[in-house]
């Protein structure tokens, strides 16, 4: 039986791919490379993210909750950010909390080009958004 890809709308995996050899050159400010252990294979895939930096924390936002990225690291836990060339070790806990809505306003707002996999304006209220937040899972990023 083949295997069932995750779903990514159209053009997005060319869109990652730019985007990542973009990231790795330095010449988009505040991403980072993530890179994460395959869920089954434990090969280390990387997939280029924004970090939401807000109030001394820092957050993965998934555009896609069905994203291998979102798959890999909740089975694994972990993973490695890349910036500037620093690889930092980390932990991920998946946010569950009311303050997920107001988080992920936050992040459309701020990331460069985040709206792609969002189906909402950045200045839509924050009942808007309470309704999309099962749709894009949020990580909290904790020291290794």
């Amino acid at each position: 039986m083949p295997k069932k890809a995750s779903y990514l709308p159209s053009g997005q995996r060319f869109f990652n791919f730019i985007f990542k050899t973009l990231v790795q050159l330095g010449r988009i400010p505040g991403a980072h490379l993530l890179r994460a252990p395959g869920r089954k294979s434990g090969k280390m895939y990387i997939t280029p993210i924004f970090v939401l930096k807000l109030d001394g924390q820092r957050w993965l936002v998934a555009g896609f909750k069905n994203s291998d990225w979102v798959k890999n690291i909740r089975a694994s836990g972990w993973g490695e950010l890349v910036h500037d060339r620093q690889v930092e070790r980390v932990k991920f806990i998946e946010e569950t909390s009311a303050e997920r809505a107001s988080l992920l306003r936050e992040f459309v707002r701020r990331a460069p080009g985040a709206n792609r996999g969002y189906t909402i304006s950045p200045n839509a209220s924050l009942e808007e958004y309470e309704a999309i937040v099962p749709e894009h899972p949020i990580f909290r990023i904790l020291e290794a």
